[in-house]
């Protein structure tokens, strides 16, 4: 049998994470709900997996977001010949730089990218007048302006929204037809930036090989060892992942999921990610579906989105 922590040790160390802030007081985390989905079976599981979740708060995302952009200062340091003047540099990139994000093929005022754009405004400062859709900011750079560029995001997961978002084409009003690929190619002295709280290896690897004129830094990285599907899973103990994927496995079938496939509808999440994580705003679709799962009567742990 599986080695697990002690039912009692796990609810109170849930309960504790609420008492102090670390889970929010209301019911974002219904873990009492999310629970009541096992059987006997799998209760023990279900409880030892919910150990492993990963939550970041409004505070702790916020954190993040700034340390993030704030180490955006540490590449024009090195970079610079003028180290007497670095803070100069940076009050005038702050100045200079227009923020934007990554988005859907339909973009929504409701994506995360919107609210990650206020943030820079209302955490780091940001004039609002910098704030801008992913058209405007391919507006100004083929008018020739040559300001740095930093796209905000949450979570970078499979990184594939990031890239189809950078060779996507977008009509400017005078009808010519660009991409941030064709503009920063011709344009090569424009500086990249791609900023966010988290982001998945696989994610960083797609980004950097696929866009190798973007500079992405990111505050929390996660690596196959915090999935709960892989080979190099650290959620499970030792010789015990087999148990723990078919206890996965199992569950995801009560939803209705059981493709091995990498698409929405994967037992593991969106690109077989199986992650454990959540944010204060939802919860990324490359964590594991029975986390945030409504169907057929399925209580979740997280709902996606707020």
């Amino acid at each position: 049998m599986i080695e697990l922590k002690s039912s009692a040790l796990v609810l109170s160390h849930a309960q504790s994470l609420v008492k102090f802030q670390v889970w929010p007081l209301n019911h974002k985390l219904n873990y009492t709900g999310w629970l009541e989905n096992f059987d006997a079976r799998d209760e023990e599981l279900a409880k030892h997996l919910l150990s492993k979740f990963i939550y970041f708060s409004e505070d702790l995302v916020d954190q993040s977001l700034r340390a993030a952009f704030n180490s955006i200062s540490n590449v024009l340091w090195s970079r610079s010949t003028d180290l007497k003047n670095h803070e100069k540099t940076w009050r005038e990139f702050m100045n200079t730089c227009l923020v934007t994000f990554p988005t859907g093929e339909n973009p929504s005022p409701a994506d995360s990218g919107y609210s990650f754009a206020r943030k820079c405004r209302d955490r780091l400062r940001i004039d609002e007048s910098h704030l801008k859709e992913p058209r405007a900011v391919l507006q100004i750079l083929d008018q020739g302006a040559n300001l740095p560029i930093v796209f905000v995001d949450d979570f970078v997961g499979s990184g594939e929204q990031f890239t189809k978002t950078w060779d996507r084409l977008y009509t400017l009003d005078s009808g010519k037809r660009v991409s941030f690929r064709s503009i920063v190619g011709q344009r090569s002295s424009v500086d990249i930036y791609y900023v966010n709280v988290a982001a998945h290896s696989t994610g960083i690897e797609r980004v950097t090989r696929d866009c190798p004129s973007v500079t992405m830094l990111s505050s929390n990285i996660l690596t196959e060892e915090h999935s709960a599907v892989s080979a190099e899973s650290r959620i499970w103990s030792p010789g015990h992942l087999e148990d723990g994927k078919n206890f996965i496995q199992r569950a995801s079938a009560k939803i209705s999921l059981t493709k091995e496939d990498g698409s929405q509808e994967d037992w593991r999440g969106f690109h077989a990610l199986g992650l454990t994580v959540g944010f204060s705003h939802g919860i990324p679709d490359a964590s594991l579906p029975i986390f945030f799962s409504e169907r057929n009567n399925w209580t979740p742990l997280m709902t996606r989105s707020e």
